[in-house]
């Protein structure tokens, strides 16, 4: 592999990652403020909705009607975790 490519890579990889880190932080302030679950992992969740935009893109470009991508982002929300008391 080119020496170059890699630099790209890792560049790229520390973008994400860093986008990563700071959702999770805003994740954990939700948690604070009491508007997720005490027991929440926010680094988990930030990596799940990364993880879900991603998959989400890829099924947009490979031409994945918008309806069907609705949809499946409706049932995430469904398995979002709440606070107790709201739903």
């Amino acid at each position: 592999m080119n020496p170059r490519s890699t630099t790209v890579r890792e560049y790229l990889t520390g973008l994400r990652e860093e986008g990563v880190k700071s959702l999770a932080d805003r994740l954990q302030s939700f948690r604070a403020a009491g508007d997720l679950p005490p027991g929440s992992d926010s680094l988990a969740l930030a990596r799940l909705l990364v993880t879900l935009v991603q998959g989400l893109a890829v099924q947009a470009a490979s031409g994945v009607p918008r309806e069907t991508l609705h949809a499946v982002a409706d049932q995430m929300m469904m398995c979002w975790p709440r606070r107790a008391g709201r739903c």
